[in-house]
């Protein structure tokens, strides 16, 4: 799987940077898919259906080399849910709360109402969802995995 930076100069089709691969890793919801840390070179492969995002780089090899690679785990959105309860606890704006439900499928409908009631309210979850998801980040890669 060839993935751009999204920005091309030079003819260069070169991979994002590691934190963008483990952003995009860590919020990933193919369900068949695994996406793993190779230790020794920095970088994210993703392994889906036995082949790797990696050319001539087997499956196998990621899957069963524990020491080189390290699983990386996928934010749940049961995690995404209590971020969104935190966020409307501390927002300052009490029309933001009540948005939120713990009904099937709120996650999404949250975003979707809080975008559709203040473009500023939305970025404000962006932004919080974001600190939140490169605090997860760093923690995990500050632990031994």
């Amino acid at each position: 799987m060839k993935r751009s930076a999204g920005a091309h100069g030079g003819g260069d089709a070169s991979e994002p940077d590691v934190e963008t691969q483990l952003r995009e890793a860590f919020t990933a919801v193919d369900p068949e898919a695994a996406w793993y840390f190779d230790r020794d070179l920095d970088r994210v492969v993703r392994v889906s259906r036995g082949a790797t995002s990696i050319p001539d780089l087997p499956a196998e090899d990621v899957e069963e080399d524990e020491l080189r690679y390290a699983e990386i785990p996928a934010i749940t959105e049961s995690d995404v849910h209590l971020w969104m309860e935190e966020f409307v606890a501390q927002d300052a704006d009490a029309n933001v709360a009540p948005l939120l439900d713990e009904r099937l499928g709120a996650n999404a409908r949250f975003a979707a109402k809080l975008a559709a009631y203040d473009a500023a309210a939305f970025a404000r979850w962006k932004a919080f969802h974001e600190a939140r998801l490169a605090a997860v980040i760093a923690a995990w890669r500050a632990s031994p995995q």
